[in-house]
């Protein structure tokens, strides 16, 4: 797992420019410190030590963003995979989580039919919860879970996960 947060391509770009900007901070420093002067023109300070204080925070605010990008890009989506649901009676989803909006309705039928999915219709203004079908991943509907084709009870569950977790991680 420490491999894979490692070799996370996010990762290696982060530290790739805190270690490009140290390297270019060092550089300038030692330039300016060569031309022996200490006074500054305009807007760029001609002494770099006041920046050194700076770094630190810098690369912890690197940290954090690398963290966040992280949880955005690995942790949600593995939230969304791990959501089941109808593959029991004790597992059936409430009626809340029927399809009956006229639009949500016209653009899985266009989408189905370009993906060759079927559609299960209770009647024509709705779709049950557990008979929604399973669209690929190429498609809109797709509910980025394996085990659970309802895209709305899917986001749902994740995120109510995630409200849980975000006040836990502060």
């Amino acid at each position: 797992l420490f491999l894979f947060f490692v070799l996370h391509p996010t990762v290696q770009f982060t530290l790739r420019c805190i270690h490009s900007n140290m390297e270019a901070i060092k550089t300038l420093s030692n330039s300016l410190q060569d031309e022996g002067e200490s006074e500054s023109e305009g807007l760029i300070p001609r002494n770099l030590n006041m920046f050194k204080p700076i770094l630190p925070i810098a690369a912890v605010s690197a940290l954090m963003h690398t963290f966040m990008m992280l949880e955005t890009h690995i942790y949600v989506p593995y939230l969304y995979s791990r959501v089941s649901c109808c593959n029991s009676a004790d597992d059936m989803l409430q009626s809340a989580y029927d399809v009956t909006d006229p639009d949500l309705l016209k653009a899985m039928r266009v989408d189905a039919h370009k993906e060759g999915v079927h559609l299960s219709m209770i009647s024509e203004d709705r779709i049950a919860a557990c008979s929604v079908p399973t669209f690929p991943k190429s498609s809109n509907h797709w509910s980025m879970s394996a085990h659970c084709s309802n895209k709305a009870y899917v986001q749902q569950s994740a995120q109510g996960v995630m409200a849980v977790m975000k006040p836990l991680q502060k």
